[in-house]
């Protein structure tokens, strides 16, 4: 026929195993015991040794003022992230604001260039249509050109005044006077 299959040895029926392991046995509280006295203490003996000399006082007591100590730095760091916050809104702010009036300035500066070329555009035209005399007076002497040019000095002058804007000389003619 044909070979035999493998069977585990025969040994002590489930019942009697227990009864023998009962017998041998630890109960819990022997085993805790055990556990217990072969803990071994974190850390080095020369700081238990340390500690148990320097720490007085109620270890709870000193548990509870590191808790204390904890929130309070806790509450700090929140303070000053608050803090931090505030001053970053408002230099956005500020920021905005300069950012508002600079681009408020540059239209103004804008509107000042254009009635500026609008005079010196209105200025020019009268010249021109003045330098033609002017080249025919220039030939005659150069003290009536000066007397020309002071007369269109003072014209500009009193123009300045009246109308206060432009260059603004009338407002330096009168820091002048």
């Amino acid at each position: 026929m044909g070979k035999k299959r493998w069977t585990p040895p025969t040994g002590k029926g489930a019942r009697e195993a227990i009864e023998e392991r009962k017998k041998s046995a630890l109960s819990w509280e022997e085993r805790r015991e055990i556990v217990e006295n072969s803990k071994k203490e974190s850390g080095s003996s020369s700081l238990a040794k340390w500690e148990a000399q320097n720490i007085t006082g109620d270890i709870d007591h000193q548990l509870q003022r590191q808790r204390e100590e904890s929130i309070a730095l806790q509450a700090v760091a929140k303070a000053k992230k608050l803090a931090s916050k505030r001053a970053k809104k408002e230099a956005k702010k500020e920021k905005k604001k300069d950012k508002k009036k600079k681009k408020e300035k540059k239209k103004k500066d804008k509107k000042k260039d254009k009635k500026k070329d609008k005079k010196k555009d209105k200025k020019k035209d009268s010249s021109d249509s003045g330098s033609d005399s002017d080249s025919s007076s220039d030939s005659s002497g150069s003290s009536s050109s000066v007397d020309e040019q002071t007369k269109k000095k003072r014209k500009f002058e009193e123009a300045a005044k009246k109308e206060k804007t432009g260059w603004r000389l009338s407002q330096f003619l009168d820091d002048d006077d």
